[in-house]
């Protein structure tokens, strides 16, 4: 994701520029430029701060004596948090949507849905970690925005998603081609949007749907905080409390599981039966 928003919005007018001549006024324009001659909106933000985090890494270098984004304020103001949240109607809708797909976009979709975890987190996930014996995904702490070692476990459903999918090469889960991870999150969410007729909705917003839902099936604030791998912010919860807390997530994700579930094989309008279909490794 940030590799392709370097390429699409910022390489094209900074890419000849050495980064030792990169100026804050260089920034300004190119983030004005981005919202007012292309109209982007929120998005301008997210890529002032991925540029700002790669400049940060250059002076950490010493290839840089000052960061030139660091004081740069943001540049879209109309940006407010979203409360989105999919009702079991929509999320079954997607779920279906998803179903009617080739792996490895049935199998990316249905993993976000039934793990809470970031889109790229799942994106880019490689089979060093998983540990299928073991029931356990264990998120490497350079891939994920808490910088943080995060252990999730895997549920019945999750593990039949995993065990659908074709295993191309030996590093990554989700791949067309073995080598790099899959890339056609754009083309997804269209044809997601086409074919579950749900709308005004995000990719992020299933993840928000997960807390929501785990909350419904009566899971503690606490813990499902810990299942989306979220920043404890006081004290004794960052430096005191040193418990895993992994059999309470196993069994919110096991709970959440069931849900999906059978969410996704009641009987829809009509009569017809939806099935938790699982397919067997290599099938289309």
């Amino acid at each position: 994701m940030t590799e392709r928003m370097f390429e699409q919005h910022v390489l094209p007018k900074l890419g000849n520029k050495p980064v030792v001549d990169l100026r804050r006024a260089d920034i300004i324009e190119l983030l004005d430029d981005l919202q007012h001659k292309k109209g982007l909106g929120a998005q301008v933000n997210r890529i002032h701060a991925a540029l700002k985090a790669a400049l940060n890494f250059a002076v950490e270098r010493e290839y840089l004596d000052a960061n030139p984004a660091a004081a740069v304020k943001k540049q879209f103001r109309g940006e407010v948090p979203r409360e989105r949240v999919l009702s079991d109607d929509e999320l079954r809708a997607i779920w279906q949507a998803a179903d009617a797909l080739k792996e490895p976009s049935r199998g990316l979709v249905k993993m976000m849905i039934l793990t809470g975890q970031r889109r790229d987190e799942v994106r880019c996930l490689p089979w060093a970690e998983l540990d299928l014996d073991s029931n356990l995904w264990t998120l490497a702490a350079s891939r994920n925005k808490g910088k943080r070692e995060h252990v999730v476990p895997l549920s019945d459903e999750a593990k039949a998603v995993l065990a659908a999918l074709p295993k191309l090469g030996e590093e990554f889960v989700f791949t067309t081609g073995g080598k790099r991870p899959y890339a056609g999150q754009k083309r997804l969410k269209d044809i997601l949007d086409r074919e579950s007729k749900v709308t005004d909705w995000t990719f992020h917003d299933i993840r928000r749907t997960v807390a929501s839902g785990l909350a419904s099936l009566r899971i503690s604030h606490d813990v499902i905080g810990r299942v989306l791998n979220h920043a404890k912010t006081d004290v004794t919860a960052r430096h005191y409390n040193r418990h895993d807390y992994l059999e309470e997530k196993s069994a919110a994700l096991t709970a959440w599981g069931r849900h999906v579930a059978a969410l996704v094989s009641d009987t829809a309008e009509g009569g017809t039966v939806v099935a938790l279909k699982v397919r067997q490794k290599g099938s289309q």
